[in-house]
């Protein structure tokens, strides 16, 4: 979805702190009208959303001595952030001091100690390999961007209404089926990061939750309030 906000902005939105209450209320959005809407919104741009396939939620991890168990223990940390002012103001409401920092640079830069940590979701912490140069991986999963399936918009119109649905129905297959490879992977992977000396935590995410208001306190686009509203009233 990131690369979606150089033409949708709204959906920076995903990127807010804390915006699904848990894995189930995520799922709910992505597949209601919500979700819908920001697939469709692509038609603009020549492409047609298909569906959403799960990202998983980012999770601070950090250096050494640097222990994260709730929202105080951020501040004064420097935590890698990627170039956007969304992804910024997010950690910068949580406590910490983002630091932008290339990926291809970050293994090097927390092995250095020129930031203390960084947050991302499981399997990219255990590709990148470095989980080999922080201490402790804290899930308080204060982000969840999901990924999206996109093809053109003059491929879809080229279809018969049959090959449509053909389509349709084996990404719905493909969602569930990507779900679950998803989550047995994360399990796999934070055991094997736990074995080679990774501390994984799970703190209460209460006093984070309460960091991230201030992120909504500063938001004034009436859309994005409005957005953000819908998405929390979803049982």
């Amino acid at each position: 979805m990131a690369a979606i906000e150089q033409f949708q902005p709204k959906s920076r939105l995903f990127s807010f702190p804390y915006l699904f209450r848990d894995d189930a209320h995520y799922w709910k959005v992505l597949e209601g009208e919500i979700g819908q809407q920001f697939l469709d919104v692509a038609l603009e741009n020549n492409l047609k959303g298909i569906c959403y396939f799960d990202a998983g939620f980012r999770s601070f991890y950090t250096r050494a001595g640097k222990r994260v168990e709730k929202a105080e223990d951020l501040k004064g940390l420097k935590i890698r952030a990627i170039n956007s002012e969304t992804m910024i103001a997010v950690l910068a409401s949580l406590g910490c001091t983002p630091t932008v920092i290339e990926w291809g640079e970050l293994y090097t830069s927390l092995q250095n100690g020129v930031v203390d940590g960084a947050e991302n979701n499981v399997p990219s912490l255990y590709t990148s390999r470095q989980y080999e140069a922080v201490k402790y991986y804290t899930l308080n999963e204060h982000t969840a961007v999901p990924d999206v399936i996109m093809m053109s918009r003059k491929s879809w119109e080229k279809l018969t209404q049959e090959e449509r649905d053909w389509l349709v129905s084996a990404f719905r297959e493909a969602v569930e089926f990507q779900k679950e490879l998803w989550r047995q992977d994360c399990e796999a992977q934070l055991a094997e990061m736990q074995s080679k000396g990774l501390e994984v935590i799970r703190p209460d995410k209460s006093s984070f939750i309460a960091a991230a208001q201030s992120f909504y306190d500063k938001l004034t686009d009436p859309e994005l309030v409005d957005l953000v509203e819908k998405i929390r009233a979803v049982e």
